[in-house]
């Protein structure tokens, strides 16, 4: 760890941002597409950073197989497409191409949109560490729990979980509107994702974004999380969505919240169905109705309105869901004045 914490102080410095009383503490816990860091101040967390490591789908034995000395990621690539090893050369450059994107895409929508995203500090493009490549990038941290976290102390503190629900809905609508102004799609929405702050929920990494008027995503790419993602995702037509494929994965989380229960794991892991999304559809005005309800004393008005919009949020084919953000946004008025 030493090696990374060097190079964060080299970027923190550069931009005047790197103090004497600064400790650096390595993120043990998962964190999707990159290695993080805790930059603290005693115990106070001000700053994270983030290594995208470029060579992610490469394994030790593999890169040492290669045999490959380079200056650069992109020196790298150029040596490798002239191979002559038995490796899938072609396979470890659309792992690089996607690692590489993902950072690069991370940057551009940090720097072009303000309040949507954590606060960028610093980044560099371009790190090399051992014999592998990274993107190095410093972002605010953000002050607030995960939703994964935050569910647990509502449910602890037996706070209406219906209520809760709606007005998480109501208050992530607004960020999804957000998106649909810039013309993106998030691709990656799910708990660990979300922190909820004492003003709204912010959703975090960014690498997975779509641009609406780009079309840079290939076919087969199945990006996001596999409990969270929408059909078209699952498929592996991650270049085919749209604002409500956030949707989806938005209507799985309250479902969750609701229930506790994640839909898409019931069916993917405990049932083992080859067509999760077509199985929660065919259930839905059963066990899953059922399951729903369990927790309300009587079925509200609202609560009825929160299960039809989820239903709607979570249909297979994106003809079904809500067609575009207002029609979205209508329905959320509705609910909000319980007609």
């Amino acid at each position: 760890m030493e090696e990374f914490n060097k190079e964060i102080i080299q970027l923190m410095c550069e931009t005047n941002i790197w103090k004497e009383s600064y400790n650096i503490e390595f993120n043990s816990k998962p964190s999707g597409q990159s290695l993080t860091f805790f930059i603290k101040e005693n115990e106070e967390k001000l700053y994270i950073a983030k290594l995208f490591n470029y060579m992610q789908g490469l394994s030790d034995d593999r890169l040492e197989c290669l045999g490959i000395e380079a200056e650069t990621i992109e020196e790298f690539e150029n040596k490798l497409s002239d191979n002559t090893t038995t490796l899938n050369v072609e396979e470890i450059l659309e792992c690089i191409y996607l690692s590489k994107r993902s950072f690069n895409r991370y940057i551009e929508v940090c720097v072009n949109t303000e309040g949507l995203f954590p606060k960028l500090y610093a980044f560099k493009n371009n790190i090399k560490i051992g014999k592998r490549f990274y993107g190095l990038l410093i972002e605010e941290f953000v002050k607030g729990l995960s939703l994964t976290d935050e569910i647990k102390i509502v449910k602890r503190n037996e706070i209406d979980i219906y209520d809760y629900a709606i007005d998480f809905l109501v208050k992530i609508s607004n960020t999804i509107k957000r998106y649909t102004d810039y013309g993106f799609v998030h691709r990656d929405i799910s708990p660990d994702n979300i922190i909820v702050t004492s003003n709204k929920p912010v959703i975090i990494d960014p690498g997975f974004i779509k641009i609406i008027d780009r079309n840079s995503t290939r076919l087969g790419y199945m990006l996001g999380k596999d409990y969270y993602a929408s059909p078209e995702q699952y498929k592996g037509l991650a270049v085919n969505v749209d604002f409500s494929s956030d949707l989806y994965s938005i209507g799985i989380i309250l479902y969750e919240i609701v229930t506790g229960k994640n839909l898409l794991y019931r069916y993917m892991v405990i049932e083992k169905s080859s067509n999760p999304h077509e199985e929660i559809i065919k259930n839905f005005d059963r066990t899953i109705e059922d399951e729903f309800f369990k927790f309300a004393e009587q079925e509200t008005t609202k609560n009825i309105l929160l299960f039809n919009m989820i239903k709607k949020m979570l249909q297979v084919d994106r003809k079904l869901r809500f067609y575009d953000i207002n029609a979205f946004n209508d329905a959320i008025s509705l609910l909000k004045g319980g007609r």
